[in-house]
């Protein structure tokens, strides 16, 4: 039965392509005579079907007419959505104004009649949705070809690079999808010479604190959206996502069309752009907050909206739709995760030791005494206290408190100063390696060659770091200058 029903709809969809039905025969297999009886069968019904829709259009008063689409546009609101009236509920409403009319219809044959009045007053059912439903709700029933479809309280984030006085920055943003609004951004500058990937300039930790600071100030969404990148695609980012019942969603590879975030980085650009051309005098923040500023303000045409609104509009109107958690939950679910052992009442991380006084006994003692393993949160904003678990049991146990002189922290400039003296010191060794075999090969041109420094011999047996402080004591100086 459904190879037979697939045929059938194989040879309607042929036929209304235009192909004869010999040619339809050729392509199923089937024969002639069946393809004719399909076709006129099927086509045959449809037309008359459209046919007797029409008569009961012609024959319907104005005034009926306007009662229909009155009651197919009428909606109640419930909750914030909207509520359209059911086929089922316009038939009873309306079925004694069609007796009256001496227009007989059953249930099932005004369904089929109501398809065509829509097309015929409306032009599609899609049309008719965007009258009958809330703007927030326009998406879910009307999707544009070809465009990316916009979620209520889906958040997209990703960076960018900007150049301002001569010096390189990376930009870190994210959108609300829906209805446009631009969050505050984070802005670094580039302390690595040529550096335009953002990889380079952030770490996971900067994406957590940013994250964490938009979550305590706008709320908690429902998902958010990003590429590959490892410094957002890691356990620590989604796993305080999860903790905080957000879904983590990747964009499609090699495809920047399905990132919408990429389009509001050309606008913002040519907004800077612009606020530049007018006599600008600031810095970068307070250009990328204008530039923000303007866009959330503007009025733009979003498709998914069918409208032009601006960003600022529709948050005011409808709102983020995010989730209120309060300020310590979200702060948790970002905290650093380090599994550690009590070792003399001390914990020890990253070259930091905290204090931690665990005063329930132990049965065990002297050398068969084991370490309590423990489970320590740090918050991203303060590393001198821990929040200690066991490990095992995930029972609270306490705080520690940092005894230890801090060390500093790397910051994002160390890591960049690091990332540049690791390869002055490849290009250093690169010139020494081509130095050797610049003086091996004179060697093999002339090896009886009379003139031969015993130093330079010597020179040769000393190790790099020496040979470099004997014989060239400013060449790290001047790769250093040459790379600023």
């Amino acid at each position: 039965m459904r190879k037979n029903t697939k045929a059938k709809a194989k040879v309607i969809r042929l036929y209304s392509q235009g192909f004869s039905i010999r040619q339809i025969a050729d392509i199923t297999g089937i024969s002639k005579s069946t393809v004719h009886r399909i076709v006129n069968g099927e086509v045959g019904k449809e037309r008359k079907r459209g046919e007797k829709n029409l008569q009961i259009y012609k024959s319907m008063s104005e005034k009926l007419k306007s009662k229909l689409k009155t009651l197919l546009t009428l909606r109640t609101e419930e909750k914030g959505i909207s509520r359209p009236l059911s086929n089922s509920q316009i038939y009873e409403m309306i079925k004694l104004d069609l007796f009256e009319e001496n227009i007989n219809l059953k249930k099932k044959a005004f369904y089929s009649f109501l398809d065509y009045f829509i097309i015929r007053e409306f032009g599609s059912q899609e049309k008719l949705e965007k009258q009958r439903r809330l703007k927030k709700e326009i998406s879910k029933f009307v999707q544009s070809k070809g465009t990316v479809k916009r979620e209520v309280a889906l958040w997209e984030i990703d960076a960018t690079g900007y150049e301002w006085e001569g010096k390189n920055y990376s930009i870190m943003q994210v959108i609300d999808t829906f209805t446009g609004y631009v969050f505050p951004a984070m802005i670094v500058e580039n302390k690595e010479k040529n550096a335009k990937h953002y990889n380079k300039a952030f770490n996971s930790l900067d994406v957590a604190y940013y994250l964490m600071t938009l979550f305590i100030q706008y709320g908690v969404p429902k998902a958010i959206k990003s590429d590959n990148e490892k410094i957002i695609k890691n356990d620590y980012i989604i796993n305080a996502l999860k903790e905080l019942g957000v879904e983590y969603r990747n964009t499609k590879s090699y495809n920047p069309s399905s990132k919408i975030i990429e389009r509001f980085f050309r606008s913002l650009k040519d907004t800077a752009r612009t606020i530049r051309a007018s006599g600008f005098e600031g810095t970068i923040e307070d250009l990328w907050h204008l530039s923000i500023e303007h866009f959330n303000k503007e009025s733009h045409n979003f498709k998914h909206i069918q409208g032009a609104f601006s960003p600022l509009e529709l948050v005011n109107s409808y709102g983020l739709e995010t989730r209120q958690v309060d300020e310590e939950t979200i702060r948790m679910a970002f905290a650093q995760k380090f599994e550690r052992k009590v070792i003399n009442n001390q914990i020890k991380i990253d070259n930091l030791i905290y204090e931690f006084i665990y005063h329930k006994t132990e049965n065990q003692l002297g050398r068969k005494r084991k370490n309590l393993p423990v489970l320590c949160l740090r918050d991203i904003e303060n590393i001198t206290k821990l929040f200690v678990y066991h490990a095992e049991t995930g029972e609270y146990l306490g705080t520690a408190n940092l005894i230890s002189q801090p060390a500093d922290l790397e910051t994002i400039k160390d890591k960049q100063i690091k990332q540049k003296q690791k390869r002055i010191q490849k290009r250093i060794q690169k010139l020494e390696e081509d130095k050797a075999m610049l003086e091996v090969e004179a060697l093999q041109e002339d090896p009886y060659k009379p003139d031969i420094n015993l130093e330079e011999i010597q020179l040769e047996n000393l190790p790099v770091e020496q040979q470099i402080d004997e014989e060239e004591p400013n060449i790290l100086e001047q790769l250093l200058a040459e790379e600023d």
